[in-house]
């Protein structure tokens, strides 16, 4: 590390019923260019019990690639490529439904996900007042593979408030 904003990430989370852990890693300016470069691993196990639905064991393990560019002081573009290993087992075979056991075994998802970033706060850190709109896309499967096939539209928009006393209220 160089001390130039380079972001490592280590997670872990254990439990009865869920656990996983995440290495992660970003560095923003990719060979003295202001263009970042990211990548995270990854795996979650998730164990549904039937007192509360269908019961079923979920395991992804997967990984992604990111790029990034600021285009101006206050619009961002990226681009993420993912890659996911589903394993669904252990269906309880009593209520689960027909799509549900269609499911069981090991998929693979491949997804690219392009996104642009409008950001207008006076601090990142510390916001007191400003605008944060994002919107991506995820196109999997198709030509990039994988078991799955489908296109999703995210979006976020938060607008930072001034109060009185130092607070902020966010509206999402």
């Amino acid at each position: 590390f160089t001390g130039a904003g380079q972001n490592l990430k280590l997670r872990a989370s254990l439990g009865n019923l869920s656990s996983g852990y995440e290495l992660s890693f970003t560095e923003p300016w990719m060979f003295d260019y202001p263009v970042s470069f990211g990548f995270d691993v990854y795996r979650r196990e998730h164990k549904r019990d039937t007192d509360v639905g269908y019961g079923y064991y979920e395991k992804v393990t997967g990984g992604d690639l990111r790029l990034g560019k600021e285009i101006s002081e206050y619009l961002r573009t990226d681009i993420m490529y993912r890659l996911d290993q589903i394993d669904i087992s252990n269906i309880s075979s009593n209520a689960a439904s027909t799509d549900l056991k269609d499911e069981l075994g090991k998929n693979f998802v491949s997804v690219i996900s392009p996104s642009l970033t409008y950001d207008s706060r006076d601090n990142v850190f510390d916001t007191r007042k400003g605008n944060l709109l994002t919107g991506a896309f995820d196109f999997a499967g198709g030509p990039l593979g994988g078991d799955k096939n489908y296109t999703k539209f995210f979006a976020r928009a938060s607008h930072y408030f001034p109060m009185p006393r130092g607070a902020v209220l966010e509206v999402r």
